[in-house]
């Protein structure tokens, strides 16, 4: 999944569970009795944790694509759950906060790391060429 449609993708989300939140908060404030008011924050509170968690398994699912792609090891799975989570709704695996951060720096070192290698690279071929052309200008005087 490329950048721009997972950040599209995530917005809606967003934006669906703003619309979501006003909803519900509108039929709260007409509502009279406590025991429906409740009930009414406890349907939206269920609602709204879904959507959460559909972002954060968004999140998860495109973080490990992209370390997958620059070959990079994920976060381990371990007792403490330091970098992983269940799904609180589809029970599935998926990172965390901190294990989103952690593989985050993990992509972003890798990209950085590559990036300056081709800027390296680009300019030595710079280098070269200036010589090249400068060799040729001064052998055909």
């Amino acid at each position: 999944m490329n950048l721009l449609l997972h950040k599209l993708k995530v917005r809606s989300l967003i934006k669906k569970r703003s619309k979501l939140r006003k909803q519900y908060k509108q039929l709260r404030s007409e509502e009279s009795n406590s025991t429906v008011r409740d009930e009414i924050l406890s349907e939206e509170m269920h609602e709204i944790g879904m959507l959460d968690d559909e972002i954060d398994s968004m999140e998860s699912e495109y973080l490990i694509e992209e370390a997958r792609k620059l070959l990079l090891p994920l976060p381990d799975k371990d007792e403490e759950n330091t970098y992983w989570c269940s799904s609180r709704f589809t029970g599935l695996y998926q990172l965390n906060r901190n294990g989103m951060h952690e593989l985050r720096n993990r992509v972003r070192e890798e990209r950085s790391a590559k990036r300056q290698w081709m800027i390296a690279a680009g300019a030595t071929l710079t280098g070269i060429i200036g010589a090249i052309s400068g060799l040729v200008a001064v052998w055909k005087d």
